[in-house]
């Protein structure tokens, strides 16, 4: 593993804001100050009045509900293969009993003709039902909430759609006021050049004596490693395969981070309780005092084991999708728990939240999921308020497949999660495309919008190697036995390695001539020829961070 160190340095100035990429509103009455668009079919619905609304006069209240599905709706013309930004306040009423919280869901349904990608199709129906935004463990003390997301319509004739509310357990009250849903206008973000602009940004300087003819004097400015993290999801059993030098040489040559994919989870490490072995089934059974013991057991365990081996720990991955800890044990805060529990047993070692369906829609099984953006920044705040000791959020970035990744809905995403204020590493970055050459295009798209943002840290791809990835060959930079490059490979590598290193060689104009050149964050060799020879004795090596670093040569002959 190797140190992370922030790579550029940013500014605000060139943020692209999304209001002004966006259309008009689809929902109308979206402020509930009547009940005038809303249908209220399976359940009651009323405003209430002036003091309980989020904005305006007025919100509405929905009660009387026998079925999660039950919630307001209203009927919206949607356009196909489409982005939409959607949101909603929401406030929970009442908890039914041994809920320590609940579920509600900003809800699409798009009836067609063609299933999409990006949404789940019910067998034998024309109909698909999209998910905008969603918010987990919801309670009655977290008032207001807002939820937010964004979603691609299918691409296919959409004959008609309907938003809703949909979600809690049947009997759970809740209200519902300032309700949006806007069209994105992803072409009219020049993402390129903006993304460009924010990677470019370092300076140094050179100088040089009087005393010798100038056009003589050539300085080369060499950047020999890059300090950003780039890196990928290792094999832990073929890296330690001695038959695979191969894969151990590709790794040291282009990549400066790894993560050992699954081989330091739980289930792995320590599959029968007692042994240092991995799956516990064991834990299921467990609840109360025993089941904290056992969790706290392990984690020392753990981090004493890898103590000064590992720079991350990903606490308790993919909580949003799965809260098995706090239901068993009836705490809805037992996750702040575990990060103090890590923190206490390494405090040396940076502690994140990991999860998928935050920035992209797939997972690390080519699933395709709703975006939790919104719910996921909310978790981000309530860590980052309750003081323990969280460093960063993980990002997973697996694209869905066959589906060319959009780098202003990316942004827009990263810059939801930028609000809390962390570091944020794009922790499993995959694309999945048959055709090398789109694949080569679908990286690009997706490493420059991910370098290009300012909030970014780290870069990790979930696998490059046809014979070490979950989808092989779709997914690969590299083939083979013998590690040969696929399109993609060559690509993203003369990115890493040409276009994102800098190597700049100055003839000199004249005497005490100073130059600026922009370079990438990282080690650093100035060398000076004169008269095509170079003056071994100049040589200088330095480390090129986020401030201008002046150097002054003086040269002799």
């Amino acid at each position: 593993m190797w140190t992370p160190v922030d790579l550029w340095t940013r500014t605000s100035v060139l943020l692209v804001v999304l209001s002004c990429l966006v259309g008009g509103e689809q929902l109308l009455n979206g402020g509930f100050e009547s009940l005038n668009n809303w249908n209220c079919g399976g359940l009651k619905c009323e405003l209430v009045a002036p003091g309980d609304s989020r904005f305006g006069s007025h919100s509405l209240k929905a009660f009387g509900r026998t079925q999660t599905y039950h919630g307001p709706s209203q009927p919206v013309n949607l356009k196909p293969g489409t982005y939409y930004k959607v949101q909603s306040y929401v406030k929970l009423l009442n908890q039914l009993p041994n809920h320590i919280g609940h579920t509600i869901m900003l809800e699409i349904s798009v009836r067609g003709t063609v299933s999409t990608v990006h949404s789940v199709q019910l067998t034998g129906s024309q109909t698909d039902f999209i998910t905008g935004a969603v918010r987990n463990l919801l309670t009655v003390a977290d008032g207001w909430v807002l939820m937010q997301g964004d979603f691609l319509t299918p691409n296919k004739a959409i004959s008609a759609a309907t938003f809703y509310y949909q979600g809690p357990e049947a009997g759970v009250e809740f209200l519902v006021d300032q309700a949006s849903m806007v069209e994105v206008n992803v072409n009219a973000d020049n993402w390129r050049q903006r993304t460009d602009a924010v990677i470019n940004r370092i300076r140094k300087n050179v100088t040089t004596a009087s005393g010798i003819a100038p056009h003589d004097v050539r300085i080369e400015v060499k950047q020999t490693k890059k300090s950003f993290p780039f890196g990928s999801a290792v094999s832990a059993y073929k890296y330690t395969d001695s038959a695979q030098q191969k894969y151990r040489d590709w790794i040291h040559t282009h990549l400066n981070w790894a993560v050992i994919e699954n081989a330091l989870k739980w289930d792995f490490l320590e599959p029968t309780q007692s042994y240092d072995n991995y799956v516990p089934s064991y834990v299921r059974g467990q609840t109360g005092n025993q089941l904290r013991d056992t969790v706290r057991k392990h984690i020392q365990w753990t981090c004493q084991l890898t103590r000064g081996l590992v720079q991350h720990w990903d606490v308790n991955n993919e909580n949003l999708h799965g809260s098995w800890y706090q239901r068993t044990l009836h705490d809805i805060n037992y996750d702040l728990e575990l990060f103090r529990e890590a923190h206490a047993a390494d405090p040396n070692v940076h502690l994140f939240l990991n999860d998928y369906g935050v920035v992209m829609y797939g997972d690390s099984t080519g699933t395709v999921f709703y975006l939790r953006n919104n719910a996921y920044l909310a978790q981000a705040h309530k860590f980052k308020a309750a003081n323990v000791n969280i460093y960063g959020v993980g990002a997973q970035c697996h694209m869905p497949a066959e589906t060319e990744p959009s780098p202003t809905m990316i942004k827009y995403r990263l810059d939801t999660l930028a609000q809390a204020g962390l570091p944020i590493w794009a922790t499993e970055l995959t694309v999945e495309v048959a055709d090398e050459h789109k694949r080569a295009d679908h990286y690009e798209r997706a490493l420059r919008a991910l370098y290009g943002h300012e909030a970014v840290e780290g870069i990790l791809f979930w696998g490059f190697w046809d014979q070490a990835h979950y989808a092989g060959e779709k997914s690969a930079l590299v083939r083979g036995n013998n590690l040969d490059l696929t399109e993609a490979g060559r690509r993203v590598l003369d990115l890493l390695e040409n276009q994102w290193m800098t190597h700049e060689s100055h003839t000199l104009s004249t005497a005490n001539q100073q130059f600026t050149v922009r370079g990438f964050h990282g080690d650093y060799q100035i060398s000076v020829f004169y008269q095509n020879h170079e003056l071994t004795a100049l040589r200088q090596t330095f480390s090129l961070g986020k401030t201008a670093h002046p150097v002054t040569i003086n040269v002799h002959t």
